[in-house]
This record gives C-alpha cells, structure tokens and sequence, in this order.
C-alpha cells in the first residue's frame, strides 16, 4: 500500500489524475470531429472547411495531451506497479505452497494481495481498451480530414477564394505536425498495452496452473504450455545430492 501511495503521488505530480475526465472530454471531443469531418466526398463551403480544420487540429492536440500523460501512466501504475506486483505475488505465494504445503491454504493476507493486484491490472487493462478507440478515433479522423477535407482547402487556397488563406494553410500544417507528433506515442502506447496483457495473461495463467494442474503449486513459462510443470520434490532430492 505505501508503494501505491508513492506512485499514487507521482501520477497526481504529472497530471494523471485528470485522465479520467479527459478521457470523458475527448469522447465528446472526437463526437464533434466526427459530426463536422465528413466521411465522404461532399461539396464543402469555406466555413464548412474551416471548421472541420480546426475542430480536427483541436482533437489532435486533445489527444496528444492525453496520450503523454498515459505512457507515464501505463509505464508507473500498469507495468512497474499493478503488472509487476501482480507477478510477485502469486509467485511467491505458490513457491510458499511448494516449501511450506500445510501453509498452502491458510495465506489469506497474500490472496487479498493477488485479488488487490488482479484488480489494479484489470483497470489497467480498461485503460488499454479505452486508448485502443482513442487511438482509432485519432487514425479515422486524420484520414478523412486528409481526404476529404485537406484538398478542398487547398483548392479554395490555390483558387484565391478563401477570405483567410494563411491561416487555413497553418492549420493544414498543424494537423500534419500534431499527426507526425503522436504516431511515436501511439506506437509506444502499442508496445506498453502488449506488455501490461502479456504480464497479465502471464499471471493469470501462473494462477491456473499452479492451482488446479502442477502438483507442487510450480509452473513456468514454456512453448509446450501443458510441460511446464516443476517437480519441487525432484529438485530438492538433486540439491541434496
């Protein structure tokens, strides 16, 4: 607990208490890029354009406030605390059920700590599903802004019929900038989110097998899933020897 408290406080230093409603913010956000970014080919006016521009620029920076705050997240709370505290615990509970069998059932302290940690990696988890449609709102919104939006501004620009070339040209270019700076984000996001549910499907198999399958509470890791099984009793005889 005093380790979730400190990470608690680093998260509360960067800003990650605000996740939870930016998130909230950005479905409305991504709501309103969606209404006004059109899907298809249609006959736009100078007002349309712009406001599909900048509605589009203003989810794009949106999102990268956001997604900065969640790399932190996901690297503090979800890997190096909820995963990793996750792993450390149902490990040492079963190797404690290997050395010590009478002592196997009567560790309620470390299941409230596995049932905790479980929990913690399960709203981590919810994190991942969440930034997974954040990232494809990001992805569907860019490409139609790009498709179907980008060329008639820049045909409105070229043709001199835009009241304010400059700034719709600066907000073509910020939309470009704002989508070549999240792609490096998004993708360490990717590697982040396939981390935290590896470390967790890890655990949750470690669980399985220790408990119902291995007959000394000890499984490890192996292609051959069904082989990973550690006699306890094998190697403690090879030890002694």
């Amino acid at each position: 607990m005093t380790t979730g408290a400190a990470l608690d406080h680093i998260c509360l230093g960067s800003g990650m208490s605000t996740i939870t409603s930016m998130d909230n913010y950005l479905e409305t956000v991504s709501r309103e890029a969606y209404s006004v970014v059109p899907g298809k080919a249609a006959s736009l006016s100078c007002d349309a354009v712009d406001k599909a521009l900048a509605s589009t620029r203003k989810f794009l920076q949106d999102v990268l406030s956001v997604m900065n705050g969640k790399i932190q997240l996901f690297c503090f709370k979800g890997i190096l605390f909820s995963a990793l505290h996750l792993q450390l615990q149902v490990t040492y509970h079963y190797l404690r059920c290997a050395a010590y069998p009478s002592h196997c059932h009567s560790a309620t302290r470390l299941w409230i700590g596995i049932a905790a940690a479980t929990l913690s990696s399960g709203l981590m988890l919810f994190q991942v599903v969440v930034t997974a449609k954040r990232a494809w709102d990001v992805l569907t919104v860019w490409q139609r802004c790009k498709k179907f939006v980008v060329p008639v501004a820049e045909d409105f620009i070229q043709k001199g019929s835009h009241e304010q070339p400059e700034r719709c040209a600066t907000a073509i270019s910020e939309i470009d900038g704002l989508q070549h700076e999240l792609r490096p984000r998004l993708a360490a996001l990717f590697v982040l989110s396939c981390m935290l549910v590896m470390l967790f499907s890890l655990a949750v198999s470690k669980m399985t097998m220790d408990q119902f399958v291995c007959e000394d509470h000890i499984w490890n890791f192996r292609l051959n899933y069904w082989s990973g099984c550690v006699s306890f009793s094998a190697w403690s005889n090879r030890s002694s020897l």
